[in-house]
């Protein structure tokens, strides 16, 4: 009946929403809220039809590949930071307590006993426990400047302006 208005308005088609080609709606979610059937009162059905129709549009292959491409840089700088921090402990580099393990190795070079194992064993756990202590520090410390470059670029990269070319 013209001059009446429509119970439930119907949302734009795809084609005049403005959306790129290849963008479709979710045919059951769309047939679904087309008729107002989730609300029964017919209270804020034109709401829901407007809100699930731009919901139920599928984002482009552009936005979902960047909605892959953090996790995936976070993942990468993690391994990195790792390789970069922990590498093969080497007791003879070691400079933490390097007179006390020299002590100790010459001590059971000397006279072989379990008391000289256990203190060379000691020492190199020392060293150990130091040399990891450091690599954690400085795994620690990459992945917070790893982190602060992400954000730095993920601010440039939602404010930045386009600028037409001059011809």
């Amino acid at each position: 009946m013209p001059g009446t208005p429509a119970k439930y308005p119907r949302p734009l088609p795809v084609e005049n929403a403005g959306l790129a080609k290849g963008n479709r709606i979710l045919s059951s979610r769309w047939r679904q809220f087309r008729g107002g059937a989730a609300n029964n009162h017919g209270q804020g059905a034109a709401t829901a039809n407007i809100i699930e129709t731009v919901t139920m549009v599928r984002t482009p292959a552009g936005v979902r590949s960047m909605k892959l491409f953090w996790p995936l840089l976070i993942l990468f700088q993690i391994w990195l930071a790792s390789e970069i921090s922990f590498r093969a402990f080497d007791a003879a580099h070691v400079s933490y307590r390097h007179a006390e393990l020299v002590a100790a190795l010459t001590a059971q070079e000397e006279h072989p006993s379990p008391e000289t194992q256990a203190a060379v064993q000691n020492e190199i756990h020392l060293a150990g426990r130091h040399v990891m202590h450091q690599q954690l520090a400085q795994c620690g410390v990459l992945f917070v400047f790893f982190l602060a470059l992400d954000v730095v670029f993920f601010y440039a990269m939602k404010n930045r302006r386009y600028k037409s070319p001059r011809v």
